[in-house]
């Protein structure tokens, strides 16, 4: 069986040996393996974050792709490792909440067995590693391992739509400084306006281009989620805000369901 693609996915940082080690395991016990880093500097423990890089991030990988996923602040405790199949994509990870995305739709998910002696505090190389890279080489049987139903849930946070408003946040924020919210990015198209730390942004833009120096906007990314930004400027830094930073869509009832506003 040819080797399949694993993709890591981890907050162990740029500067950090533990994402190379991981791959050096992969790679001895599945040489014929090609490694991708999805992201190695997710914000340290955030399992939230990690999540939504890899719900708006998987599906642009061909099928059969294993995510290696490990964040991980409970390393070392009781807190099951887990693989999930969707039937197309795998996952391996700490039960943590981190694949709460899949379970919205069928899947299946079963315990990873331990090795004989893991380090506490580095399971990504001791249990992780070595299991995605089986998954990889196809020493892998999903009828010898033990399915679990109960997997840990954590939901990403929804907006709240109401007659006039939408009640949103900021769940990603960029390496450019742009503020990525909850809202999908069709609500855009009937805004009037969007608030945030007590700005108010009525300046809707297609791309960053179209957009003057120094005004902050609104757009629709390529997650198709509303995003703020300025041009060519951190918006985190101009804004002062960051995850977790209310924002408040007011829907003008005269607004084209088409395209923008552009004022």
């Amino acid at each position: 069986m040819n080797s399949k693609t694993i993709v890591l996915l981890t907050d162990f940082g740029s500067n950090s040996p533990y994402p190379a080690i991981m791959k050096g395991v992969i790679l001895r016990e599945s040489p014929g393996a090609t490694i991708i880093d999805l992201c190695n500097s997710v914000r340290q423990f955030d399992v939230l974050e990690a999540q939504f890089l890899l719900k708006y991030s998987y599906r642009h990988f061909p099928e059969g792709t294993i995510f290696l996923a490990v964040v991980d602040p409970g390393v070392g405790s009781e807190r099951r490792a887990i693989y999930v199949f969707d039937g197309h994509y795998h996952f391996v990870g700490p039960d943590n909440g981190i694949f709460s995305f899949l379970f919205e739709k069928p899947y299946k998910a079963y315990e990873v067995p331990s090795s004989n002696a893991p380090s506490r505090t580095f399971h990504g190389r001791d249990i992780f590693a070595p299991f995605a890279a089986k998954l990889s080489n196809g020493s892998i049987k999903r009828s010898t391992l033990k399915e679990i139903f109960d997997p840990v849930s954590i939901k990403l946070p929804e907006p709240i739509e109401e007659e006039n408003t939408i009640e949103g946040e900021i769940i990603y924020v960029d390496q450019f400084g742009n503020l990525i919210t909850n809202i999908h990015g069709t609500h855009l198209y009937s805004a009037k306006e969007i608030k945030i730390k007590g700005l108010t942004i009525n300046l809707f833009v297609n791309c960053y281009a179209e957009a003057p120096p120094a005004f902050p906007i609104a757009l629709v990314n390529s997650f198709d989620l509303i995003e703020i930004a300025f041009r060519e400027e951190s918006a985190t830094r101009k804004l002062n805000a960051g995850i977790g930073e209310k924002v408040t869509l007011v829907k003008s009832p005269s607004a084209s369901s088409q395209t923008p506003q552009k004022q």
